[in-house]
């Protein structure tokens, strides 16, 4: 195959003298429509290094062939690909915008979501319209960027005026809480009802958790379950999933932990993220299925992968509690990527780890303080200030334990003293000058 696609080449590079570059990236993208990428390299290779190439053709050329390099999963090459094309017309649109995916999913390039914006930005500027959906969702969410709700509407409008479904359901989205401040739920449901009749039937989930969460008044499970089945009807994964917690809460439907698991392994098939940690605690605790920890584990480790931050800190529990130094250490390594899309219970977990574990590798008192601090400063309460002061301890500020953990004392209230000793004794501890232990 190698020396057919040679012997190709060399016919192409004979033949592209008589053949004007318009007509061999055309040919390529024949290929390329035909889902043979080995072949429209082939095709690209000696348009690359020809003369009469204008710098426009060329960067087309090169975004051409970084296309067929990410089709096939090669994400390092596309993104070299890609560079190129920019330095030969920095306004590919094409090039900036699809650079900026990699960067968003860290494939063949840092995960960087500050450089995706600007560079979907720079793409939006030019009317692209991936671009300009993904310019407002990142203003909308301030993601890679501050957020900015009169922007984010801008771009959305922009966007979804050129026929961006996903920028018309994000455009409704911002005239609910917590983006919209008072909310415009009228304004809201028209955008996602024309959305609907314009074929994105995503906003049945959103008009069902509209329902279900009583933003249009009293809540009514009930109408958000028709919601939902409809998504589940029309094959959204969006819409199993959250049918699938009706059925395990019995909210709207009648109770059915069987309903619910098969549901929820629906989506998972569906490749939905959001439905990995739920399908994976009904292993778990077994509901509705035999427990399987393998199971529950796995699912839990695929959906941490994909960034689910729930799946994230179940893994790290999980892990946690078996105790040993290997899984103890690959617990914080997960609570670590939790903390990292900005979960305070993590910073708080991975400090009290740092602080308190019993294996001497595992542990670092200047660290957990750092963690710790940042737990406290987000959410000041017992557990936190405990954390804080087990900090103090292991890196030898005696005198600050014990005035936090004073601190996390007084912050209990009657009941949880009397359930939970421990914190009366980690004062006493830190009074003699000792650390505490896990």
């Amino acid at each position: 195959m190698r020396t057919l696609l040679l012997v190709a080449a060399v016919l192409l590079a004979k033949h592209a003298a008589a053949t004007t570059p318009d007509q061999l990236i055309s040919r390529a993208l024949e290929h390329l429509d035909a889902e043979r990428y080995a072949l429209t390299r082939t095709y690209l290779e000696p348009i690359l290094i020809d003369p009469r190439l204008s710098a426009i053709q060329r960067s087309k050329a090169f975004y051409l062939r970084g296309y067929t390099f990410y089709l096939e999963g090669l994400y390092r090459s596309a993104a070299q690909d890609f560079a190129r094309a920019l330095e030969f017309d920095p306004g590919n649109d094409s090039a900036l915008n699809a650079l900026a995916g990699l960067h968003i999913d860290g494939d063949g390039v840092p995960r960087d979501l500050e450089a995706a914006y600007r560079l979907n930005l720079r793409a939006a500027r030019i009317g692209n319209p991936d671009a300009k959906a993904y310019v407002g969702y990142a203003l909308l969410t301030g993601t890679g960027t501050a957020a900015d709700l009169a922007s984010a509407r801008f771009w959305l409008k922009e966007a979804a005026e050129g026929g961006q479904l996903g920028a018309k359901l994000n455009l409704a989205r911002s005239y609910r809480a917590p983006y919209a401040d008072p909310p415009d739920l009228p304004t809201a449901v028209a955008l996602y009802e024309q959305a609907l009749a314009e074929g994105a039937q995503d906003a049945l989930t959103a008009l069902g958790y509209m329902q279900l969460e009583g933003e249009l008044g009293q809540a009514d499970p009930k109408l958000a379950a028709d919601y939902f089945r409809r998504a589940t009807e029309a094959g959204l994964a969006s819409g199993m999933t959250a049918l699938a917690h009706l059925y395990l809460a019995g909210e709207g439907v009648l109770q059915s932990d069987s309903q619910g698991f098969a549901l929820l392994g629906r989506a998972v098939a569906a490749d939905h993220t959001p439905a990995f940690a739920g399908l994976a605690y009904l292993y778990q605790t077994g509901t509705g299925v035999a427990r399987n920890d393998a199971e529950a584990e796995r699912l839990y480790t695929a959906g941490a992968e994909r960034g689910d931050l729930l799946c994230q800190l179940r893994l790290a529990e999980f892990l946690y509690a078996r105790s040993d130094e290997l899984n103890v250490g690959a617990a914080l390594r997960w609570f670590k990527a939790a903390a990292e899309q900005g979960d305070a219970s993590a910073r708080n977990a991975i400090a009290w780890i740092l602080a308190t574990s019993r294996f001497d590798a595992l542990r670092d008192g200047e660290r957990a303080i750092a963690e710790a601090e940042i737990a406290v400063a987000s959410n000041r309460s017992a557990n936190t200030l405990d954390t804080l002061a087990a900090a103090y301890a292991e890196a030898g500020r005696f005198d600050d334990a014990v005035d936090t953990q004073e601190q996390a004392v007084a912050a209990l209230t009657d009941h949880e003293r009397a359930a939970d000793p421990e914190y009366a004794e980690r004062l006493a501890q830190y009074q003699t000058g000792k650390a505490w232990r896990e």
